[in-house]
């Protein structure tokens, strides 16, 4: 029972730890409050990953440790290995979601950056360009989110997003799309433009 109690936790904590930036992609179809609670718990990820590591290697620490040699029946030995297999199992696929749960800002930034260089191509003689500073771009994920709404919209030939500076660069079609558009797209998708305009 200790066992499946570390593992819970282990688990448990490696979701909250990447809380920010799955959450929204979660919940964020519903409303636009799941990227504010993502927003809150971003500072709190470091402990979350902190905890989930030392719950982990607690887990290990109960599963792999030497037992002693106490004398049993012979169904009772071999149903306690069958134990030991199955929990040292899911010790193993807990310790792969956890890792992929702390790996998964860093893996969706890396999929966007991939994503937007394969899609560069030559841009049209005229084009219209605008670039916003986001005051809630708290996450690399946030990146993610703010880039997948707007390459979306009809008449967007490219979309940079760029974390260090928070800001956003969108690169349209001013036939196709209205500034206003975009600043609602924005809005919509739960950021906060920090001109205002």
């Amino acid at each position: 029972m200790r066992r499946f109690a570390v593992l819970f936790g282990a688990v448990l904590a490696g979701l909250a730890a990447s809380a920010c930036c799955i959450l929204p992609a979660i919940i964020g179809v519903t409303s636009a409050g799941a990227l504010g609670l993502g927003t809150k718990l971003d500072p709190y990820r470091p402990m979350f990953m902190t905890m989930s590591l030392v719950m982990l290697g607690g887990g290990f620490y109960l599963s792999y440790r030497p037992h002693q040699n106490t004398e049993c029946e012979e169904s009772c030995c071999s149903t306690n290995a069958n134990k030991t297999r199955v929990n040292r199992a899911i010790l193993w696929i807990s310790l792969v979601l956890a890792i992929y749960a702390m790996a998964y800002p860093a893996l969706l930034s890396r999929a966007s950056k991939a994503s937007e260089k394969s899609s560069a191509g030559i841009l049209p003689a005229t084009y219209n360009v605008v670039k916003w500073r986001i005051k809630n771009m708290t996450c690399r994920a946030c990146t993610v989110t703010l880039t997948r709404s707007l390459r979306g919209m009809r008449g967007v030939y490219s979309v940079t997003t760029d974390f260090t500076h928070k800001t956003v660069t969108v690169d349209y079609n001013g036939k196709e799309l209205a500034r206003p558009e975009i600043r609602n797209t924005i809005v919509a998708a739960g950021f906060h433009i920090a001109n205002g305009k």
